[in-house]
């Protein structure tokens, strides 16, 4: 069996990653390919750099494909079985990070590491992002177990590539968010999942604007998925707003958000301490017009 790791790249220097990849595994034994979708010139000169020291294979496009596209690029270039789609911004937390997939490649069609934030938080700019995901994407691997084909994240996921190159991502309406959601649906039932204890850290945090924004288009591309392709999505969100609407409260709901909508954008941005139930509140209402 054969393995590659696959790092797609926007804005974001490379060489930290590429650097404790190479500690564990030389490049006679591991193919790694590196592409810059889109990336701004001062970091795709850096990033060429990094991948010649590191004997990586090294692309870049000057206008960027998309999150789901550059990754179907990816696994096309990769001529292995498995291919280890790694985001750029990420950092093992095992030494023996590579090692760990190794044992599990026999066993399973797709292996997810799961995801960590450092315990320091960071700046108040970047504090949003930071409290989100160690609130909501540290992931326990039992409870991501449970509810296998729902948990699945494309940064740390080892994939057997006839398996993705028949089921390539696909490009959502709005360009970020729950690309990976609509692709557990398409291998529902066709793949043996794992999820393992192996994750990485989320060290690219966004700031707490463009984190906003992001989340924006999330929302609104799950809301695209459940009306245009069916999705019977579980989620707490999807379930507030079925509960809502059923006890007619869900007209009466989107006026008064809209009315609280730049007090709560406000303190999410600027407090040293965001609450999250604000961002539960912003989702809900970005999600019932979307709907």
């Amino acid at each position: 069996m054969t393995l590659s790791i696959c790092i797609p790249c926007h804005n974001y220097s490379a060489e930290p990653l590429l650097r404790v990849l190479r500690l564990e595994m030389p490049e006679d034994e591991l193919p790694i390919f590196l592409v810059d979708d889109g990336s701004e010139p001062s970091f795709q000169t850096e990033n060429q750099k990094a991948a010649i020291r590191h004997q990586v294979d090294y692309e870049s496009f000057e206008t960027a494909l998309g999150r789901s596209e550059v990754r179907n690029f990816l696994a096309r270039k990769a001529n292995s079985d498995y291919i280890l789609f790694l985001d750029v911004d990420s950092l093992p937390v095992n030494s023996n990070f590579l090692q760990r997939y190794l044992t599990w490649i026999w066993k399973a069609d797709v292996v997810c590491g799961g995801t960590k934030y450092q315990e320091n938080p960071p700046n108040s700019e970047q504090i949003l992002r930071w409290k989100y995901g160690r609130q909501s994407e540290e992931i326990p691997t039992e409870q991501r177990q449970r509810n296998p084909f729902e948990q699945l994240s494309f940064n740390n996921i080892l994939i057997k590539r006839a398996l993705f190159l028949a089921h390539p991502l696909e490009e959502l309406k709005y360009g970020y968010g729950h690309e990976d959601t609509l692709w557990g649906l398409a291998i529902a039932g066709k793949a043996i999942i794992q999820h393992i204890d192996n994750p990485v850290y989320h060290m690219g945090l966004e700031a707490n604007t463009v984190f906003l924004e992001k989340t924006k288009m999330a929302v609104e591309n799950l809301a695209w998925l459940i009306r245009e392709k069916n999705l019977n999505d579980p989620s707490s969100l999807n379930q507030l707003y079925q509960k809502l609407k059923r006890y007619g409260l869900i007209f009466l709901t989107i006026p008064t958000l809209a009315f609280f909508k730049k007090r709560l954008e406000i303190h999410l941005i600027t407090s040293q301490n965001p609450n999250l139930l604000y961002l539960k509140l912003l989702k809900l209402y970005w999600f019932a017009k979307a709907l």
